[in-house]
């Protein structure tokens, strides 16, 4: 009993080593040519997590960065690896952008149905301002019926603090 106890431990602490290992940030060697330490943090959601009614075959999915290519990620569930880029200078940043329309339900039913309208698949290079040492951002996908945007936050607070928005 006391074995099996030493070996469980063991294993959960090798997997949380190894996890580590795949969360740590993607960094282009072609992004540096010289000072490593100006980066900052940006993270890429398929949500918005202050939208309620989301489709769960939502993708948010990093292409490049100013024609920088990132490796695609062949996971089958969605990932959020942060990504380490250059500061002080504005970036177009290419991003995949897949939604099927299908949206949960409200009330006790929560039945799904399909919106039309939310429906995209296609190519998107969003104009990303020169981003500030040390931070963290994150890119999210919106979809409202004002319209489809793209939006860079700050997290923190209520709603965390927008830094731009880009409309689709």
């Amino acid at each position: 009993m006391q074995k099996t106890k030493i070996y469980f431990i063991i294993l959960i602490v090798l997997s949380f080593s190894i996890l580590g290992c795949f969360s740590t940030p993607v960094v282009p060697d072609a992004f540096y040519t010289g000072d490593e330490t100006k980066t900052a943090t940006m993270f890429f959601n398929n949500y918005d997590t202050n939208v309620r009614n989301v489709s769960s075959q939502l993708q948010l999915r990093l292409i490049d960065v100013d024609g920088i290519e990132f490796p695609p990620d062949n996971s089958k569930k969605p990932t959020n690896k942060p990504i380490l880029l250059p500061v002080d200078k504005p970036l177009n940043i290419k991003v995949h952008i897949k939604d099927d329309g299908w949206r949960k339900g409200w009330g006790k039913s929560k039945i799904p149905y399909l919106d039309l309208t939310a429906i995209i698949n296609k190519e998107v290079v969003f104009q990303c301002p020169p981003l500030e040492e040390g931070k963290k951002y994150t890119l999210v996908y919106n979809y409202s019926i004002v319209g489809k945007t793209l939006r860079l936050y700050l997290p923190g607070g209520l709603n965390g603090i927008d830094v731009h928005k880009q409309n689709i």
